[in-house]
């Protein structure tokens, strides 16, 4: 947890700016019970310093960052960063779901969908593409045009 708190410090200007608010550092948080000392982040707060560019860590390659939202079930949908990694890497887990649950088989034939492409593979089948099979990311070149 030390890590994450002090890489959010010095990478994302939010962070560095609540502590600085807080007159508080990395150091200042040693145990867990320390933790009620840093606010909760709300949506709201998110959103508008996610638009500002404030949550985003500059230690991150922007050429390695998807964007991806939730589905927006308790109401609109939340956009954020992960990279193309973490982005394969959930994507590879969910496969393994749906086989574990026996949702589709080893011989790549079973439809759960009456899409052309099944949903859980339309990441899949499109990374590290420039987006369209999959709605709710984008690459990073899209987003800043390039």
């Amino acid at each position: 947890m030390r890590a994450l708190i002090k890489h959010a410090y010095e990478n994302t200007q939010y962070y560095y700016e609540l502590m600085q608010d807080l007159n508080l550092t990395p150091a200042n948080i040693k145990t867990i019970d320390d933790l009620h000392i840093l606010p909760i982040l709300t949506k709201e707060a998110f959103r508008d310093n996610f638009r500002k560019g404030k949550i985003i860590a500059q230690n991150i390659n922007k050429g390695e960052m998807i964007l991806y939202s939730s589905i927006g079930s308790t109401g609109k949908p939340l956009q954020y960063f992960i990279t193309k990694n973490a982005y394969s890497f959930s994507r590879a887990c969910g496969v393994r779901e749906w086989y574990w649950m026996g949702l589709i088989s080893d011989n790549h034939t079973t439809r759960t969908t009456t899409n052309r492409i099944p949903v859980f593979f339309r990441g899949l089948v499109d990374y590290p593409g420039q987006g369209g099979l999959d709605g709710n990311r984008s690459t990073s070149e899209e987003i800043n045009g390039t």
